[in-house]
């Protein structure tokens, strides 16, 4: 478990007029993730301001706002245009939650368990 606490894991998240559960995930994200992280927001909202005004200049935040045509591919939009430099990446919907603190670690010792891409 020691190795898997220097790695650093990307959690994207698609967000469409959802503020109200963005705020969850967010929050539940930073209660109980215990690897370095950074999360990017895939904002394909209408009215990009929210997001933006809540999460811009947070530390370890992005907030990667979408063409409204791109709507229902959020991931891919990042992958396609954000430099991620971690080893993992986790994509999750904004309705997402986690709940327990090893909801990452688990996920990614069986990866290098295996030897998984």
């Amino acid at each position: 478990m020691d190795k898997i606490k220097k790695n650093m894991i990307t959690i994207v998240i698609s967000n469409y007029n959802t503020l109200h559960w963005l705020r969850v995930s967010v929050h539940q994200i930073r209660k109980h993730t215990k690897i370095p992280y950074e999360i990017v927001i895939s904002d394909q909202s209408e009215d990009k301001y929210p997001v933006m005004a809540e999460y811009n200049g947070f530390k370890n935040i992005k907030v990667i706002p979408n063409p409204r045509s791109s709507s229902g591919a959020g991931l891919d939009y990042v992958l396609r245009n954000v430099e991620i430099k971690s080893k993992y990446i986790c994509a999750i919907d904004v309705e997402t939650f986690s709940i327990s603190d090893d909801w990452l670690i688990v996920p990614i010792k069986l990866i290098e368990d295996f030897g998984l891409t």
